[in-house]
Order: structure tokens, then sequence, then C-alpha cells
């Protein structure tokens, strides 16, 4: 049974890192064709630290981070259930899976759609990595397995 909250680091109030806190939020669900990742890991790369130093104290409360890695424990309508149990990397990219797509505003994870810094996501279905590839391993890795 999923908890009606969970934990997550929220970014508001101020610019930088002085503007992250821990706080209990509602705790997603699987929407329609979307998977819900319960996270292994989750990273701090360039993109959280440019959109934490650029909020200010009117932006409104936000979880950031973009990249992660973990389990599927939830299917949405018109997701395969057998995704449940598999291990997946996050590509934070929405919308454009191939470098020359790019839109010319991309939506990337942790801006404005809420990241990765918390325990559980929804996110539509993503990429399994290599199986040789550790939890430890793969925490290391920024844009996703090409697949």
């Amino acid at each position: 049974m999923t908890p009606a909250e969970m934990r997550a680091a929220v970014h508001q109030d101020r610019a930088g890192s002085a503007g992250i806190q821990q706080q209990l939020v509602p705790t997603p669900r699987a929407g329609d064709g979307e998977v819900l990742i319960a996270l292994e890991r989750t990273g701090l790369n360039r993109h959280d630290v440019f959109v934490m130093d650029a909020r200010t104290e009117s932006t409104p409360p936000l979880v950031l981070g973009s990249d992660g890695i973990g389990v599927v424990v939830e299917v949405g309508a018109g997701v395969s259930a057998s995704k449940i149990g598999r291990r997946v990397i996050i590509n934070p990219c929405l919308g454009w899976d191939d470098p020359s797509d790019v839109p010319i505003v991309p939506e990337i994870l942790g801006d404005p759609r809420w990241g990765r810094w918390h325990s559980l996501c929804p996110f539509p279905p993503t990429t399994s990595p290599p199986h040789r590839l550790t939890s430890a391993m793969t925490k290391l890795l920024r844009w996703g397995w090409p697949g």
C-alpha cells in the first residue's frame, strides 16, 4: 500500500541551496500512460543548480531533481503490469528523445514539472539499464540509457 504522504526536498522562499527544505508532500499515483517509480538514487546536476539560483521568494514551491534510477511499483491505465518490478533509468528530457528534436523551450524534469528529489515519482515508461550496472554505478549517468 502506498502511503498518503512522502518526504521530499522542496525548494521555496529564497534562491540557491538555502531554499531547500525537507517537507511532507502528497504521494503521487501513476496516471494514464505512466508508471510510478520508487527511486533508489537521484543526483544533482547543473540544471538543478541553475533552477535553484534562478528561483525567487515569489516562485511557487518546487521539487527539483532531473535524474534518477529506481523500480516501477505501480502502473497507470494503458501500461502493462509486466513493468512492475522493472529497474529503470529516468530520462529527464520530456517530449524529445533525440537530441536533434530539442524544442525551442524544452521541458526538463525539475522545472516546471516536479522533479526527482522525493521517494516516489510518476513518469512515462522509461528505459531499463543494462543488468551489469548496479544502482550505485547508475547514479553517475546523466541522460538515460539509449534504448
